[in-house]
């Protein structure tokens, strides 16, 4: 034979490649799960720990920051307190104007004010006159929750249906101690040696500790019927977020005319600051370290601890 002819026989005996059916590739990839059961779930189970182990770090600083930012948010970052210094002798008194004032600054979205009246609550006229269960009855406006990010537990807040009319909600820890659990539409209670009917009680409000210890009532009421000065005592300002600083700055100015009488407004945004950043790194804490301790376990560890 020639040496084409050689290699002419060579090429036919070649074998040529056999393409599977898909069927018959299942049942070949298959094949190492039927006779090696065991190493099959055991890959499995390491395959389904490192998917956890990933959705896991992830997920803890994503709720996290979730959750910092709920709270951030129910905290009131864009709001400012302003007050005058307590214990003053003589008693130092915000204008009546201080409100209209306030609202003229720019960036100023919203201003509402509390006035402590000063007057006596009682669960009943038969309470010893000298107990005033250390809570304080506010005269208010409607659009006070709004301001401090407040919510109802039950009932109703004031509003224009019940301006004038002897109306009260009730602070929480004010309705605690008046044994007031919830709205039942007959409760009534003594302030001011005048009763007043019970329409809503608030939620706690993270915010303004001072104002679950209160029993709120209508601004022009406090007026007619418990002899209230019409002096705020306390002056929510929220602000566009961007601007809380400059607002912080020229507040104590506009509520100006204060500061020209002597009378020294406290604005004690540094608290609200401070409890933002506490808050800040609570939350990083609380989504770091899990995070790292789980990316440190093993398979064999994580499987060890469940």
């Amino acid at each position: 034979m020639t040496g084409t002819e050689i290699a002419s026989a060579h090429r036919r005996k070649r074998p040529r490649p056999v393409r599977l059916a898909p069927a018959d590739l299942l049942g070949l990839g298959l094949l190492g799960i039927r006779t090696r059961q065991v190493r099959a779930a055991l890959s499995a189970l390491g395959i389904s720990i490192g998917i956890a182990t990933l959705i896991v770090v992830t997920g803890i600083p994503a709720s996290s920051q979730r959750a910092l930012m709920a709270e951030l948010s129910a905290l009131g970052t864009d709001m400012l307190r302003a007050q005058p210094i307590p214990d003053q002798d003589p008693p130092v008194l915000l204008p009546e104007e201080s409100p209209a004032m306030a609202r003229r600054i720019g960036p100023v979205t919203s201003v509402r004010v509390v006035a402590n009246t000063h007057a006596g609550v009682h669960r009943s006229d038969r309470v010893d006159p000298g107990d005033f269960s250390g809570i304080s009855v506010l005269a208010t406006r409607p659009g006070l929750l709004k301001a401090v990010n407040g919510r109802l537990r039950s009932g109703r807040f004031l509003g224009s249906s019940t301006e004038r009319l002897p109306t009260v909600v009730l602070g929480s820890v004010a309705a605690s101690r008046l044994g007031i659990p919830q709205v039942t539409g007959n409760q009534q209670i003594f302030v001011g040696g005048h009763w007043f009917t019970v329409i809503g009680i608030l939620r706690q409000t993270p915010l303004s500790p001072d104002l679950d210890r209160a029993v709120f009532v209508d601004w022009q009421t406090a007026r007619d019927t418990l002899k209230f000065d019409g002096h705020p005592t306390v002056i929510y300002v929220k602000a566009r977020e961007s601007q809380v600083e400059a607002v912080r700055d020229v507040l104590p100015a506009t509520v100006g005319y204060a500061s020209w009488h002597d009378w020294p407004p406290v604005v004690p945004a540094a608290a609200v600051l401070s409890g933002v950043g506490g808050a800040v790194v609570i939350g990083v804490v609380a989504g770091v370290y899990p995070s790292v301790r789980a990316a440190r376990l093993t398979p064999t560890e994580a499987l060890a601890t469940v």
